[in-house]
């Protein structure tokens, strides 16, 4: 009830109004808060994972955290404690940096971020699902699905030759990679930007100049954040709050070609300014992956220039080697959040008969079709693989428990 207040607070009074900065550390002076943040560090995977300093969060030692917590301490003594830094296996095969903070810091980030994140959700983009509640990446996959849409010929004949609906427009695909996303972040547009309250900004610059400890050696971080931290995820998604407005297209309307096209081989002569189409473009993101879909060609490349300008801002930059446009017809797909989308027109006819020819009953149903990307699988198996090998002294049913998760997802 305390964060849909505060969304609410948000919603009326604007995301950096002193009411809404005044009710953020009301919350978190609150002992309620405190004991919040506590049991959901308790309760989370890494509750016995160390950090710099060997510490652990026991059921025995909640109490003992709960004493040391207060506002004051925020304001006076806290000092965010370095992070030890790991490499975690990628799915891959390679190599990824992975943060883990002392359980005091993510005891305070953890209540930090819970009194944060309503206020921040209210502005965050409407097709954003990465990190967010009652968002998954599921979601993402279902609504890029229904924005790559097309209408199937068989319905496109249903309508009048020449009308709107008659057409099925091309869209055009741009799978967007950022550089470096978690390396690179611009710590003073964060420090700028981002709506902690005033009193607790030192806590901020402590959590984003935080030494690295790797392997014994301390190493000062200038820009970004590692993976791993409990107010990363917010971060990371107020970072790249706002696509959705650049993206906006630069004008509602353009000359729909296919129907000027149309009407120009039937001999009709058809004022332009009335052969009108909609321009739309569509961003579904996951965190700091995105898809733009666009139905316009020219605003396809124009976009391009926008998402550069827009990083730009915040220390980013897009990766061309990975960033590319696809096509949206037959045979075009790409993978995106270990899915592959994949079109196809239909080839062949949908019923057999007799006198048709064996190559003929190969049926393609045309489509889109959404399906595991063969690095998803591949991941997939090895982890299975690897569960089994390393637990083959357990019983099968042991065994079964340890895999069981694993297939569930």
């Amino acid at each position: 009830m305390k964060q849909k207040y505060l969304a609410q607070l948000s919603s009326f009074y604007g995301l950096t109004s002193e009411k809404v900065e005044a009710s953020i550390i009301k919350e978190i002076r609150g002992l309620t808060m405190r004991i919040y943040a506590i049991n959901a560090v308790y309760q989370s995977k890494g509750n016995l994972t160390a950090g710099v300093d060997g510490v652990t969060l026991t059921a025995d030692l909640r109490l003992e955290f709960l004493k040391k917590l207060s506002f004051k301490l925020l304001l006076i003594k806290y000092k965010a404690s370095p992070i030890r830094h790991v490499l975690i296996p990628k799915g891959s095969g390679k190599l990824r940096p992975l943060g883990i903070p002392t359980i005091m810091d993510r005891v305070v980030q953890t209540f930090v971020t819970a009194a944060l994140d309503p206020v921040i959700d209210v502005y965050s983009d409407k097709y954003s699902f990465g990190f967010r509640k009652g968002r998954n990446a599921h979601q993402a996959i279902g609504e890029l699905s229904r924005t790559l849409y097309q209408k199937p010929a068989n319905r496109r004949a249903k309508h009048k030759p020449g009308s709107r609906a008659y057409f099925s427009h091309r869209k055009y695909v741009l799978i967007t990679d950022v550089k470096g996303f978690f390396d690179n972040v611009s710590h003073d547009w964060l420090l700028d930007n981002y709506p902690m309250p005033r009193l607790l900004k030192g806590v901020l610059y402590q959590w984003l100049k935080a030494e690295i400890s790797y392997q014994g050696k301390a190493e000062l971080n200038l820009t970004g954040f590692l993976q791993g931290s409990v107010i990363g995820p917010s971060l990371a998604n107020f970072t790249l709050n706002g696509l959705e407005q650049c993206i906006k297209p630069t004008q509602k309307t353009t000359l729909d070609e296919m129907r000027y096209e149309h009407y120009n081989k039937l001999g009709k002569d058809v004022k332009r300014s009335k052969i009108r189409m909609e321009i739309r473009n569509r961003i579904i993101r996951y965190a700091d992956d995105f898809v733009i879909v666009c139905n316009h060609e020219k605003e396809s490349i124009r976009i391009k220039g926008k998402i550069e300008e827009f990083l730009a801002i915040r220390g980013l930059k897009v990766n061309e080697g990975k960033s590319f446009r696809v096509t949206w017809k037959h045979g075009a797909k790409f993978n995106y959040l270990g899915f592959t989308l994949h079109y196809l027109i239909n080839t062949f006819p949908s019923r057999v008969t007799e006198q048709r020819t064996a190559k003929s009953l190969h049926i393609t149903r045309g489509g889109l079709y959404v399906y595991p990307s063969n690095e998803s699988i591949k991941s997939f198996k090895r982890k299975i693989r690897t569960t089994i090998n390393s637990n083959l002294n357990l019983s099968p049913y042991k065994l079964i428990k340890l895999i069981n998760p694993i297939i569930r997802g």
